[in-house]
Parts: structure tokens; sequence; C-alpha cells
């Protein structure tokens, strides 16, 4: 349930985003209208675009989002989360569930990157993570929730935990943003170094070796990209620290990733001796840059040959580079408000005493009041929607109107708000603020306020988000409002199609495919075109007709024909924009249920999956439901290009692919012959690589699904049957004849709660298969429990023999000789013959110890 609440936190904190959106356009448009005449900002356009994006991708999220916890109360969840891990002190036990609390974690942070547009990492992570602390009073997420994982981490390393196992839920940061999940293993090592020579090791110390290891690798790869506070704090421990049978490699792999110093002619052509300026964003100059802002942690010895190009650069900035151990501290760029929400959160009287306030300051309406009431409402949304009319009246002006219905509408479903007919009224009064907004402005002499369009833009959203409460929570409008609030809707939806005397009735199904119209007029979004966000009223229209659908269908059993007339109007749009594909694609799974004849009518248009172009399919398998019957439906070839396809496509495919299978393993026919088929499927037959690292990523991804060990009571019947269906996968997948390498992801399965005895004897036959495995120290440390079992001593010994030559070797090593010094000392008759192959690997692999057992 803690992880349910969390994510769905993560998920709303860049909902909350929603309430700066008015600002982000405002912003792009006047920034590409100065880029025009040559006189935009290059940073603010690159915070423009990166929140717009942002913004897109909260309106295809949001449209399954349910009630969440304010900020506050996530932050306070969130850290007593990190405390559970070790309730007593890192001195004491753990908690029993500590490997479930750090795969959480983990999760929550990559998938509020994930959630992030990649523009933007840069600026939100863009400060030193040493200056974040976990009970700071900012909002939940971003860096705030890497401190959190990084926390506990070290509270891990203190209690004496080993590396791998601390950082080994990484992984799911690193499939998603690399380079940051280099920054936080760097920031831990850095924070949890081996103990220093002549000192008693601490237990936050670990396995030195192993920490070596990882540093070694990890500062090459930093060093070849551009340093940030972390990265270089790891950077010069490792060099003040490291030891000397390590140095010679260390700095072989330095020198390495800065390349190979340019000559004494190419410096001076680069950088001549008069030159007062260059473009340090041109090759060959950028990547010698680099090495200008590595230089002040990096020894001589490693910048030899560097010498002429750090005093050209000299020359051009005298002051020298600067210490890439600290970061500067960024202002963001805000709407600033004469009130904020801490000046009215404990105004006596309430909320109508904070919105009569906020009606009477001087500059009442500015965008950044929605962002003020956004956290006005979040901190007590049962108070702020008791009574939304009295609100709305005490706010006076529309604009404020709209932002207050807007922050309020995200918190419709929760449990207490908007009692009795209040949901229904603010249905009615967003309508009409949303119609006020959209006519004339205000007369001589009549107040007004500057955010007039951004009010409008807010009252849209007020409205759409609103009535997709009413419709999933089954609440019903009057008659006449009904109506009213329909007309409404098909008249902006209608707007997605253009009308009937430019294009042709009755279009085939395949309309828009080429980004044309039957007519070969183009529909929106293809190449000269506007490109529409999930924010435009008519996208969102189309949803909450949507919406509207699926509740009536729930009721009656049938989608009304004129919502799916104006779906089907908006299908040739879809082809071309990804907002109108999404808004489609995430209520697909009820239009294939609930309207079997449209949708066959549409199939092409609904359901077509075709690489680089939108589609309602294609959007739902990155943001839709779960919904097996859809899964089958699709094309067989269009939904294995889509598990081939660019990460984000295909993890989304995979997630849901993963999600049918364990509730039937046979949805897509013969379970073995379905792995062979994605193994080898190109149009070609081949045993691609990509085949090969398709079939592992839904091994991944199955193993995501099935029960974790740990959870401390037997598995309810749904969990024992996703287990036993995970079972029947892993054995298919065993026998299907797949190429070297394709079963690496069953390493996910290291701690997939499933009899000892069948994990054993599927865990060995996959490293056999494939001894890259995934995790293969997890997998290596749950073996290592079982010392009288010859399929865990058979595992070991593959894991150390064929190891991969990953930071992992280490940690796997150091698990298979616990096993064999385990197996070692049971009596003779209940020692398997298979430690002598264990004993053997790890003589070969450089533990000539092992070799003392007889």
């Amino acid at each position: 349930m803690v992880e349910g609440l969390l994510a769905g936190a993560v998920e709303d904190e860049h909902a909350g985003h929603l309430a700066l959106r008015a600002v982000v356009e405002r912003v792009a448009d006047a920034e590409a209208r100065a880029a025009g005449t040559g006189d935009g900002a290059a940073a603010e356009e690159l915070v423009a675009a990166a929140l717009a994006a942002e913004e897109e991708m909260r309106e295809r999220i949001a449209e399954q989002s349910a009630a969440r916890l304010p900020g506050h109360e996530v932050a306070v969840l969130l850290r007593e989360l990190v405390r559970t891990a070790y309730p007593a002190g890192p001195a004491a036990s753990a908690h029993p569930n500590v490997a479930m609390i750090r795969a959480v974690l983990a999760g929550l942070l990559a998938r509020d990157v994930a959630l992030l547009p990649g523009a933007s990492r840069t600026l939100v992570f863009g400060g030193d993570l040493d200056l974040v602390h976990a009970g700071d009073a900012a909002a939940y997420g971003g860096p705030g929730l890497a401190r959190t994982v990084l926390d506990l981490a070290a509270a891990d390393a203190d209690a004496g935990v080993g590396l791998g196992l601390r950082t080994c839920a990484w992984a799911r940061l690193a499939a998603v943003d690399a380079p940051l999940h280099d920054r936080l293993v760097a920031a831990h090592l850095a924070a949890r170094p081996p103990a220093p020579a002549g000192q008693s090791p601490t237990p936050a110390a670990g396995d030195v070796n192993e920490w070596w290891e990882r540093a070694l690798e990890l500062t090459a790869r930093l060093v070849a990209a551009g340093p940030g506070p972390e990265p270089a704090r790891l950077v010069d421990l490792v060099f003040r620290t490291c030891p000397p049978g390590r140095a010679g490699e260390l700095e072989t792999r330095v020198r390495a990733a800065l390349g190979a110093p340019p000559p004494a002619a190419a410096v001076e052509e680069v950088l001549p001796a008069g030159a007062d300026r260059a473009d340090g964003l041109a090759e060959p100059l950028a990547s010698w840059l680099r090495v200008w802002d590595w230089s002040p942690v990096l020894p001589a010895g490693v910048l030899a040959g560097w010498e002429l190009v750090l005093h050209a650069v000299r020359r051009l900035q005298p002051a020298g580079p600067s210490d890439p151990r600290t970061a500067p501290v960024l202002e963001p760029v805000k709407e600033s408000t004469v009130l904020a929400a801490g000046d009215l959160e404990q105004t006596a009287g309430g909320p109508l005493a904070a919105a009569a306030a906020l009606a009477a300051a001087p500059d009442a309406g500015a965008d950044g009041y929605a962002m003020v009431l956004h956290r006005l409402v979040a901190a007590d949304p049962a108070a702020w929607t008791a009574d939304p009319s009295a609100v709305l009246a005490a706010l006076e002006l529309p604009e404020l109107g709209a932002f207050y219905l807007a922050a309020a509408a995200l918190h419709a479903e929760r449990p207490g708000a908007f009692p009795g007919r209040t949901l229904t009224g603010a249905v009615t009064a967003a309508l009409g603020l949303r119609r006020a907004l959209d006519g004339p402005a205000p007369g001589a002499g009549q107040r007004t306020a500057a955010g007039r369009g951004d009010g409008l833009l807010f009252a849209d959203q007020a409205l759409a988000d609103l009535l997709t409460a009413v419709w999933r929570t089954g609440a019903v409008l009057d008659a006449g409002q009904d109506k009213d609030v329909l007309d409404h809707l098909y008249a902006l939806a209608a707007e997605l199609t253009r009308p009937a005397a430019q294009s042709t009735p009755a279009a085939p199904a395949g309309d828009g495919a080429a980004g044309v119209f039957a007519d070969g007029a183009p529909v929106a979004g293809s190449s000269g075109e506007p490109a529409l966000l999930g924010s435009d009223a008519r996208v969102r229209a189309l949803g909450c007709l949507l919406e509207y659908a699926a509740g009536q269908a729930r009721a009656h059993g049938e989608m009304p024909a004129e919502v799916l007339r104006a779906v089907a109007g908006a299908l040739p749009a879809a082809a071309g924009q990804e907002a109108v594909a999404t808004a489609i694609g995430v209520r697909l799974p009820a239009l294939h249920r609930y309207a079997p004849a449209f949708a066959a009518e549409h199939h092409a248009a609904l359901y077509r999956l075709t690489p680089g172009r939108p589609s309602p399919a294609a959007s739902w398998l990155r943001w839709g439901p779960p919904s097996a019957p859809l899964l089958a439906a699709l094309d067989r070839a269009g939904l294995i290009g889509a598990l081939r396809d660019a990460p984000g496509l295909a993890q989304g495919a995979a997630g849901r692919t993963a999600a049918a299978l364990l509730a039937d393993p046979a949805l897509l026919g013969e379970p073995a012959a379905w792995w062979a088929e994605l193994a080898g499927a190109t149009g070609a037959g081949d045993d691609s690589a990509e085949g090969v690292a398709t079939v592992s990523g839904l091994l991944e991804a199955i193993a995501a699904g099935t029960p974790h060990t740990g959870a401390g009571s037997p598995l309810p019947p749904a969990g024992q049957a996703r287990a036993g269906a995970a079972v029947v996968l892993w054995r298919a997948a065993l026998a299907a004849g797949l190429p070297a390498g394709a079963l690496a992801g069953a390493g996910a399965f290291a701690d997939a709660d499933l009899d000892e005895a069948v994990w054993l004897e599927l865990m060995r036959s996959s490293a056999e298969h494939s001894p890259a495995l995934t995790d293969a120290d997890l997998v290596a440390e749950r073996a290592a429990a079982h010392p009288g079992r010859p399929d865990a001593l058979l595992l070991a010994a593959v894991l150390v023999s064929q190891a991969p030559g990953t930071w992992r070797e280490a940690a796997v090593r150091r698990h298979a000789r616990a096993l064999l010094d385990a197996a070692a000392v049971l009596p003779g008759a209940d020692r398997p013959d298979a430690w002598r192959e264990l004993r053997e690997a790890l003589v070969n692999a450089g533990d000539v110890d092992a070799a003392r057992h007889p």
C-alpha cells in the first residue's frame, strides 16, 4: 500500500507542474519570437521547451491519476519508510522487508526521472546532492527523492551491508538515465569509502576490493563525461587514496577516457596565440575543454601532454577552471506574487479568509497564483472543497476561480473531498468560468487580471478533470447540466475533424496513416501543421467524451454512438498527433471491450503499430492500463516491433506484455513458440542481437511482475497464480532453443518468491545458457544459502567461471566462496559432488586459497 501511495505521489509531483502550464506556454511563445529576431536566450528556450514537454507527458499520465497524498504528507511518509529499514539504528537488525524498501525507493526514483523529459533532467538535478536533505521543506521528488535513496544506502553501509546488495536496485535508474545513475553511485562511493590505511575498518567500509573495482570502472566513465560535484569528489578521492598496486591501472583508464593530447600544430590552429575567444561547443575544442574542466582534480601525471591546451585555454580564462567538486546554486526562473502559499496557510478563518486575501492582493489574478492555490488546496483538500461556491465567491476574479478549481479537481476522488452535490456544482461553475473567460474582456471600470488567457487554460483543465471524476465515480449530472456539458465537449472535439465539405465522408479505416486525409489535405501534426499539446482544449474534450462513454458502457453495456462518431472523426489527426493518439489510446481497452464493432471497423487506425508514428495502440502500450484481450488483438509483428523499439516504447510494451502473460501464459500462443518468435522475428527470421535483448528485457519485465521474497506472509491466491505463470514462462524460454545471451534477464528473478528447488533448477539452466545474468551478485547470494543442493553449487560455478567482467564479479566470487566454505564442512554423505566444480572455478578465477579444501 505504501508503495502505491508513493508511486502515485511521484506521478502527482509531475501533475503539480500543471499549475505552471500557463507560465510555461507564454514563456515558450515569447522565447520563440525572440529567437526569430536573434534575441532569444538559449538557456531560457531550453527551460521552456523542457517544461512544455513535461506538461505534455503529465497530460498523458494524468488520464489515469487517482487521489494522491499532498506533498508534505508524502515527504513524511518517505522519511518514515527509510527509518523503517533500520528502526533501532544501523547497529541493530534491519527490517525483514529491507530489500523491498530498497526496491521501492529505487523504483520511485526511476519513475520520477522517466517522467521528466531528457532535456530538463540536467536542470532539475543540476544542483549538488550533498546540499539536499530529506527533511527539507521543498516539495517531494527529484533531487529530494535521490537524496532519500542515498540516505538508505548510507544506512545500509553503516549496517555492514555489501556494496553490491545496497545498490543493486539502482539498476532501474540506470535503465532510465545512466549518467544520473553514475552520479548517485559516485556520491555513495565518495560518502562511504574504504577505511584509510592504518585505521580499523568501519561497518561503512564494506568490501574494500569490491569498492575499488567499482570505483575504478566508474572513474573512467565519469571522466569521459562532463564533471559534476559528485563525480569530481569521487575522482579526487580515488586519486588521493588509490593503493599503489592499482595506481597504474587507474592512470591508464583515465588517460584513455580523456583521449590523446593534440599536437602543437592543432592547438595553434584552434587556439591561436592572438585569439580572444573561441567556440567551445565545436570539436575538437569541446573535448579539450572537458580536460580543462577536470584538471583541478587530476594529477600531473594524468595531464601529461595536455600542457599546451591548458596553457592556451588559460589565456582565454585567466582565472582558471572552477573547482568541479562544488556546483553553483541555480536560481530557478519563477513567477513572483505578492502573496505566497506560506503567508496564507495559517490564515484565521480558513479557506474563505485566504480566498478573500488573494482577491484583495494588488496583483490578484496573476498566473503565479495558480501555484499558490495549488499548494493551499493540496495542504487541506477537504477544507478547500467543502463549499466550492463560497470559495469562488470569495475569490471574485474568474481567473482565480479557474486556478482554484483546477487545483481542487486534482483531489476530486479523494475521500471527503467535494461532499454531497458539490462536485456536480463545481462542474457547472467550471463551465461558467470557461465561457466567461472565453468571452469579451470586462469593460472600462470593471476589475480585470493580467492572466486572463491563462485563466481560460486552467478553466479547461478544471472542467476536464472534474468531469472525469464525475464519470469515474458514478456521480450523476442533472439532465440539463449533462446536455450543456456534452454539447460543449462535442463542439470542441469536432474541431479535431475538418468540416465535412473539406474531407471525404466515411473515410477508410486507415485514414491519416500517411499524414493526409483521403482528399490529400494534411492532418494536424503532419509536416507544416502545428503539433498539439495534451493541454489543448480539443484534446481534453475528446478524452472527457471517452471517459463519459466508458461510464455509460459500464452502466448500460454500450458506448453512445455520438461519442464513437467523434472518435472516428479524430482518428486521422491521431495518425499525426501524439496528444490525440494518447487521448484515445489510454481508453483503448474500453473501446475494445464495449465497442467491438467500432473497433473492428477502424482496426487499422486504432491498432496500428508503426515504428516512429503515433497511434492509439502505441500510446496504450506506453501509458494505458493492462489489458490482455487488447494485447492479444494487436498485430503480432507490430507488437514484436514495439518490444524492440526505442527504450520508451519498448519498456511500456514489455510491461503490458508481461502483465498479460502472467495472467495467461498461453495468451500469445504456445509459450516456447512465442519466445522463439520474439527472438528471431525481424522480418527475416535471423537471431539478431536485437532479438536477444528483447527476450532478455521481457524476462526482466515478467520477473518484475512476479511476487518477491520478503513479504513475511504466504502469497494470496492471485500471487500464487502469477508465480506459477512465471515458472511456466521461464521454463518455456529455456525450452525454446533461444540464442546465447537471450536468458540474461532471468537474473531478475533473483528475489522471486518461488520454490527454492524450482528456482535453483531454472536459474542454473539459465546461467548455463546465458552466463551474464542480470543481478548475478544477488543470484549468487541466494544460491549461497543452499550448500547442500547440487544446483546451487553448479550455478555458482557457472557464474564464477564465465563471469562477464563487470563490477558485480567481486561480489559473485565472495558469495561463491561462502557457498564453497559452507559445503566443505558438510558431512561427506550430505556434500554434493558438485562442490569440486565450484572449487575449481574459484581457483581458476584467482582464489588460490579455495584449493585448501580437500
